[in-house]
């Protein structure tokens, strides 16, 4: 959409090292209100499309990690809407999980741990073979100590993608954490073998 596209753009305009700072500020500021623009348009014109709504949410979500004042309320608020078009779409409140870890990175709250949590199982309960719910939610339960149920979620993924080198080098970081040594050289050593590069 029109408004992935300039996002992606705001994104870059971010990366650029050899524009002076003030260019790039309006660079991005254009970029992110082209997007912001392009995405409402894309509501208004297909208002049950709740695609629409969570192209919006990811570009909010995105200045949550910029510590953008009343960013996070926004994303929710379009997650919402995409959930109220698309109840029984798993990834919808992913989304919203994924709305609170990026305010996690910023304010180092632990609340939001449990927000993110309840949004993911919410996920996981319409969809349970979902890898990257199950993905997040072990980093969730290792972040809050609990280990059993993080190394049960690292499991459950690493079945549901055995070739999946993130799952597997996770899966084997917990066992490692958790003193299961055997078990977590087994998984590390499978990561390698799929993906020698991988570091």
């Amino acid at each position: 959409s029109l408004s992935q596209l300039y996002f992606i753009k705001a994104q870059l305009v971010l990366q650029d090292r050899a524009t002076p700072a003030e260019l790039l500020s309006s660079k991005f500021k254009d970029a992110l209100d082209g997007a912001l623009a392009a995405g409402q348009e894309a509501i208004r014109l297909s208002p049950m499309d709740f695609e629409a709504y969570r192209n919006v949410g990811n570009i909010y979500r995105f200045l949550i990690s910029l510590n953008t004042e009343g960013a996070r309320d926004a994303a929710l608020a379009q997650f919402d809407e995409a959930i109220k078009k698309s109840p029984k779409n798993p990834s919808l409140f992913r989304d919203k999980a994924l709305a609170y870890m990026s305010e996690l990175a910023v304010k180092r709250d632990n609340t939001l741990l449990d927000l993110a949590q309840a949004e993911l199982e919410k996920s996981v309960e319409l969809k349970p073979d979902y890898a990257a719910a199950n993905f997040l939610l072990a980093q969730i339960f290792d972040a809050k100590g609990d280990k059993k149920e993080a190394i049960k979620r690292g499991e459950a993924v690493a079945l549901i993608s055995p070739n999946d080198v993130g799952a597997l080098f996770q899966l084997g970081l917990l066992y490692y954490k958790d003193d299961r040594l055997e078990e977590s050289e087994v998984v590390l050593k499978r990561a390698i073998l799929i993906n020698p590069n991988y570091s």
